[in-house]
């Protein structure tokens, strides 16, 4: 028992350099003007710390269409402790995908006591180079804290399910618990009750009457399955409040049906499964945008489609005899549905990130049929080169997109070479070269991407709002393409209407505005924009009426007071 305790801690600490050795690259690394903006160094409930009003904020808010607290939470109180520097940061995601590795390899031990293809299971998982996306993206905090609660709340459900358990009701509390702080960093995790039933099957067989081959384990309370579904109610209900809440905060950047038909999300969900595939077993080209798929080759969505199903089937019929492959495709499968693009969010087709969780079933699928090898020492030999040889390869790929994140211009470039003819990546690169003041480079990208897909919004939109100081007339004319791609913005009629009141058109202003202040009666831009107007036709109670409007979103604006002082009646 010493001895295996022994084994345990070396494992661990094992898998604990394995990650720092593959990801120490990433600790000098700046923030990236991706995300990581909005998430902390321009945001103030996150800049000035965990503050009474910070933390009620955090639980109040949908800033960035995700309804994420813990993980807002965890982000102050990193700035309170450490300060806001990205080195920090970077330090804590990587020791988390650490911890995360460990608490892995010991989950996966006490449901199986194979002790070495356990190791080799979490290694895999510790240096991936698929993963980095999740690691070295501080903006992705939320992957590797909810992981974390993951896999607490799996510990928790071992000491539930095991026969002598000494109170279940304490341990389902617990795993409840931890599965709900999951949900609350990232609400990617809604399919846990559904892998607890996949463990039930295997490799715990709790359920009654499934005749697959045992676990070496066998220590689990046995069920039958309607009361092994029945256990699992609670955590689903958990899981359908956290996609109501999700659906709710991402309301309104979910495409439509009108927008991406059903037929193109199934077919973009195929090809992502078998790019996802791909990527897990041959982890390069790796990019951190991965554009969608708008226009598909006739029958290769099909001909991915049938290799899934093929696949699904054979597993299915080893089920009993092998039932870690169709373990692991399930896990796989199952755990990558909230993001596979049914319900689509975003501009993406895919990203790395989503693999943080489902690449764990795919490794065991991948691992355990050779967990026998090393019975003689010369297969153990081989076993043990092969292992070690695949490892140091992963590592060095991962070191190696590490590197890519040193900084947004270096992220970009490199997803730029991934995807040949990107529109997305001209846009981001566009971005960073307009925020580091360089606006022909930033123009010259803008264009670049306009060119690629002419009716991009990102592209046209970023490109008036750059001309729009210097040559308004022409910001109008990319203004007025992109408000048909997406003509509920109300940035963009906001925007324009300013380009119209600096081309001397007033009635055309307006207009603009006013589409503006009914799609965002909130935002300070419209309310005070029309002001101006009212006040250049003379109009001043009207005036004075947009004025008091901006200043109750934006109190204390100094624009806004002495516009409201210039119309006040004279007596």
């Amino acid at each position: 028992m010493a001895e295996r305790r022994c084994r345990k801690s070396l494992v661990c600490a094992a898998l604990l350099i394995m990650t720092i050795a593959a990801y120490s690259p990433v600790v000098p690394n700046g923030y990236v003007n991706y995300d990581d903006n909005v998430y902390v160094y321009e945001n103030p409930n996150v800049l000035t710390g965990l503050t009474r009003a910070n933390f009620h904020w955090a639980w109040t808010t949908y800033e960035t269409s995700n309804y994420i607290p813990l993980t807002w939470i965890s982000l102050q109180m990193h700035v309170s402790l450490f300060g806001s520097g990205p080195m920090g940061m970077h330090v804590e995601n990587v020791l988390l995908h650490g911890i995360n590795s460990m608490l892995l390899f010991l989950f996966v031990l006490k449901i199986t006591s194979e002790f070495w293809p356990c190791a080799v299971v979490a290694a895999i998982f510790a240096v991936h180079p698929v993963h980095v996306e999740s690691v070295a993206w501080i903006a992705e905090r939320k992957d590797v804290l909810s992981t974390l609660f993951l896999l607490l709340a799996l510990h928790a459900y071992v000491w539930y399910a095991a026969i002598d358990a000494r109170n279940r009701i304490a341990a389902y509390i617990t795993m409840a618990m931890f599965f709900a702080c999951g949900l609350l960093s990232k609400s990617m995790l809604v399919t846990f009750p559904f892998v607890l039933l996949l463990l039930d099957y295997w490799p715990m067989n709790r359920i009654r009457g499934t005749a697959v081959s045992p676990s070496s384990l066998g220590s689990f309370r046995k069920v039958r399955f309607s009361s092994a579904v029945l256990e699992k109610v609670p955590l689903m209900g958990l899981s359908a409040l956290a996609s109501v809440m999700t659906y709710k905060a991402q309301a309104s950047i979910v495409a439509s049906l009108t927008n991406i038909p059903a037929s193109l999300r199934f077919q973009n969900a195929v090809l992502s499964y078998r790019d996802y595939l791909a990527k897990f077993f041959w982890p390069v080209s790796l990019s951190v945008l991965y554009p969608y798929r708008w226009k598909i080759p006739e029958g290769q969505a099909e001909l991915a489609a049938g290799g899934l199903c093929l696949l699904t089937v054979i597993f299915a019929l080893l089920r009993r005899k092998r039932p870690y492959f169709n373990f692991g495709w399930l896990w796989f499968l199952g755990t990558l549905v909230p993001v596979i693009g049914i319900v689509q969010v975003g501009a993406q087709s895919m990203a790395d990130r989503y693999l943080y969780v489902p690449s764990i079933g795919l490794s065991i699928a991948v691992v355990w049929p050779f967990r026998r090898l090393g019975r003689t020492i010369n297969s153990a030999r081989g076993a043990v080169a092969a292992t070690l040889a695949i490892l140091i390869a992963l590592t060095f790929l991962t070191r190696r997109q590490v590197g890519y994140w040193i900084n947004t211009e270096t992220l970009f470039h490199h997803a730029s070479a991934v995807l040949s003819g990107s529109a997305l990546t001209q846009v981001r690169l566009g971005v960073e070269a307009r925020d580091r003041g360089d606006d022909a480079g930033a123009e010259q990208h803008f264009r670049s991407a306009i060119a690629i897909d002419p009716e991009n919004f990102a592209a046209n939109f970023d490109l008036g709002n750059l001309l729009l100081k210097t040559r308004p007339d022409l910001a109008i004319k990319f203004y007025q393409v992109a408000a048909k791609s997406n003509p509920l913005q109300a940035e963009l009629h906001a925007n324009w209407g300013v380009a119209l009141m600096k081309t001397n058109d007033p009635a055309g202003a307006f207009e603009q505005l006013k589409i503006a202040e009914s799609l965002a009666p909130d935002s300070y831009e419209p309310h005070c924009n029309l002001a101006k107007l009212f006040q250049i036709a003379g109009d001043l109670p009207r005036a004075r009426a947009e004025f008091s409007l901006a200043l109750h979103v934006r109190p204390g604006d100094p624009v806004a007071t002495e516009g409201l002082r210039s119309t006040e009646p004279k007596h």
